[in-house]
């Protein structure tokens, strides 16, 4: 009898909390860093210290794809999280790692993962005392 893998596989060396909660961005031109779009808001599906993923209604903010450029230069993502616990807002750099479309989940069509490209130590600190926080 063959073995059985688990599903889904699981790729992630940290494991990740799930929570939803808000998350404010705002997508970054990888052709031209001084192009920013204006925030939106959404909320996190899940969150661990090498990244995040969320659920959004489209993979453009004003031209902007959150992903990548026309020409397939890497975007990128400034985030702000507000964790409740230890009442805290985070700040990080990113970039998206992956998406897919999440049909039957109402306006939320897209499923966005992140991976952290850049987040101040104090932020990543509060970070882990959240995640090692009891539910």
């Amino acid at each position: 009898m063959p073995l059985e893998k688990p599903y889904p596989l699981e790729r992630r060396s940290a494991r990740r909390k799930y929570a939803k909660i808000p998350i404010r961005f705002k997508a970054i031109s990888g052709k031209n860093l001084e192009i920013m779009s204006l925030p939106r808001t959404d909320y996190l599906d899940n969150i661990g210290m090498e990244g995040l993923a969320f659920q959004t209604s489209s993979m453009e903010i004003e031209g902007i794809h959150l992903s990548f450029d026309q020409d397939f230069s890497r975007n990128m993502l400034y985030m702000e999280v507000d964790l409740p616990r230890p009442g805290r807002t985070i700040k990080a750099y990113g970039r998206v790692e992956w998406y897919e479309r999440t049909l039957g989940r109402g306006e939320k069509e897209f499923t966005v993962g992140v991976l952290y490209t850049d987040m101040p130590d104090d932020d990543r600190n509060a970070l882990q005392r959240f995640l090692e926080a009891e539910e």
